[in-house]
């Protein structure tokens, strides 16, 4: 399937020219920066929770989730990961309880006119999938991705990009009978490719805050 879209985005701080992503971090140690943080969510009182209408559950309930994020430079070469674990706690139905992972690592490399990266992501989790799934079933989710931005000249850029992401179901776990493993297991590949033509002119090989207009060709397997 091609995919033919125009929009304007914005660009992050972390592309912006002369903004090095390392200052934002609140530790520092040389070239490496460290941001730790701690989120509680879902905290209260969960009225349903098996989403039944016949027969409504009550219970406390609340998410913990301790995270490490940590950027490293080397010369041209900026590396980012993250690491996440997220802790789900229900007071009586302790079979709803959980403990989730997530790993993210990305390596970005800046030659000016030429920036290539590389992704990775990894979740391991009990969450609900959607509503239509009311099941908190084990899964893995992988992300992997890979493209570059390509300067043209001051006012234009190119950016091309291939991800490829799948779930797996832990085979033992079934869904009216069904095993989830067969139905919704799944392999997702995309190529993407764009014309980028910027607002203001690049500085220093770098592109500005703001993109005037941006067209991509897509395909997905």
């Amino acid at each position: 399937m091609t995919i033919l879209c125009c929009h304007t985005p914005k660009v992050s701080a972390q592309e912006t020219a002369g903004a090095d992503p390392i200052e934002s971090m609140p530790l520092r140690f040389g070239p490496l920066g460290v941001s730790p943080t701690f989120t509680l969510t879902n905290f209260g009182i969960d009225s349903n929770v098996f989403n039944d209408p016949a027969n409504p559950q009550s219970d406390f309930t609340l998410t913990a989730t301790p995270k490490v994020l940590a950027r490293l430079r080397s010369g041209r070469l900026l590396l980012t990961g993250g690491l996440a674990t997220g802790l789900v706690y229900y007071q009586k139905f302790d079979d709803e309880r959980s403990i989730d992972y997530a790993g993210d690592g990305r390596a970005d490399l800046d030659l000016g006119w030429f920036r290539p990266y590389a992704a990775a992501r990894r979740l391991d989790t009990k969450d609900r999938l959607n509503a239509e799934l009311d099941l908190r079933a084990p899964r893995v989710s992988v992300n992997l991705a890979a493209g570059a931005r390509v300067l043209a000249g001051p006012r234009t850029g190119f950016r091309m990009e291939g991800r490829t992401a799948s779930v797996t179901f832990d085979e033992a776990w079934t869904f009216e009978g069904v095993p989830l493993s067969r139905t919704l297991n799944s392999d997702t590949t995309t190529f993407e490719a764009g014309l980028e033509l910027y607002l203001t002119p690049c500085l220093h090989g770098h592109p500005p805050g703001e993109q005037a207009l941006a067209l991509f060709l897509g395909d997905v397997a």
